[in-house]
C-alpha cells in the first residue's frame, strides 16, 4: 500500500458520534496514529460533512491536535465526492485512504472515487474496541 494521503471522517470515526456531554475521549490511538502518519510522511485530512470551523472547534475540545492535519474538508454529498482531494494533492486515486464509518457516505465515496478505504464500526461507546494506532497499519 503506497499511500500517500489519509482522508478521515470525524465523527463515528474519530470521535464519537453522540456525545453531547462530551464524556468520552477521541477514539483510541488517534494521536499515535497521527505521529506514524509524520513518521511515513502520509497527510492526513479530515473529511467531514460538517462545516470546517465546526470541526476544528470539535477536534481542540477533545483534545486533538489539530495542527497534525494538513488540511480540513467539508464534504457534504452522498456518497462524498473525494476528487478535491486527489486533485489537490495530485495523487492517483489509490494513493488515498479514506476511513469511515458510514458505508453510503464514506466508502461508496472512495471506491467511487478509486480510493482505498476501511470501514469502521461507528464510534458510540466506551466499549469500542477499535484503535487507530493498532488496525490502521496493519502488516
Amino acid at each position: 500500500m503506497d499511500i500517500k494521503v489519509i482522508a478521515l471522517d470525524i465523527w463515528g470515526t474519530v470521535l464519537p458520534s453522540d456525545d453531547a456531554d462530551k464524556e468520552l475521549r477521541p477514539r483510541n490511538g488517534i494521536e499515535s496514529f497521527l505521529e506514524e502518519c509524520e513518521r511515513r510522511k502520509i497527510k492526513v485530512v479530515s473529511a467531514s460533512d460538517a462545516p470546517i470551523e465546526t470541526v476544528r472547534i470539535d477536534m481542540v475540545d477533545y483534545g486533538i491536535n489539530i495542527e497534525r492535519f494538513d488540511r480540513f474538508y467539508q464534504l457534504k454529498m452522498v456518497p462524498k465526492n473525494f476528487s478535491q482531494i486527489i486533485s489537490d494533492y495530485g495523487i492517483k486515486p489509490r494513493e488515498l485512504l479514506v476511513i469511515g464509518d458510514t458505508p453510503g457516505k464514506d466508502i461508496e465515496g472512495a471506491i467511487i472515487a478509486g480510493a482505498e478505504y476501511r470501514l469502521v464500526n461507528s464510534y458510540r461507546s466506551h466499549q469500542d474496541d477499535f484503535d487507530f494506532s493498532r488496525d490502521v497499519f496493519k502488516k
